[in-house]
């Protein structure tokens, strides 16, 4: 067994490791910082050691370790956005976080009764709920019939 693991290891180097400076040439594109860079390209060597039995010999070792950097970048970039996005609410004072409660709590009312409240006069309010009344939904709607049609 460790002769196989050495070969594995040994046929690794030879072909992946001459890529290094390829892989961390794009790295350092996408990421436009060295240490994230280096990190990049040990995070894809790392796992293409890890999956290296499953790479066919004689394919495209560079589009493969590529593929491999390609899909870590894309992951690690969603992990950090998601973290940023995480501690934009931790950030949050208590007072503020209150305040948001607060807000949400008195909107309780309904949707037609802000419209009805926000409407500019009484001609209007009275035009707007004999439409409303005359429709075929107040008055299969049984709680709104109590409520008397406006003159």
């Amino acid at each position: 067994m460790p002769d196989i693991k050495s070969e594995k290891l040994q046929t690794f180097e030879e072909q992946a490791l001459p890529l290094m400076p390829q892989l961390y040439g794009a790295a350092l594109r996408w990421t436009r910082n060295p240490s994230d860079a280096e990190d990049l390209v040990q995070e894809t060597y790392a796992k293409a050691f890890g999956a290296w039995a499953k790479f066919e010999q004689g394919t495209n070792l560079k589009a493969w370790l590529f593929r491999i950097m390609t899909n870590t970048h894309i992951n690690l970039y969603n992990k950090k956005a998601k973290d940023k996005a995480k501690t934009a609410l931790d950030d949050l004072e208590d007072w503020q976080i209150g305040a948001g409660e607060s807000v949400t709590s008195r909107s309780s009312r309904s949707a037609e009764a802000e419209a009805l409240d926000n409407l500019p006069s009484g001609v209007i309010k009275t035009r707007w709920m004999k439409s409303l009344m005359s429709s075929e939904w107040w008055s299969t709607t049984p709680s709104l019939r109590a409520f008397p049609m406006p003159k």
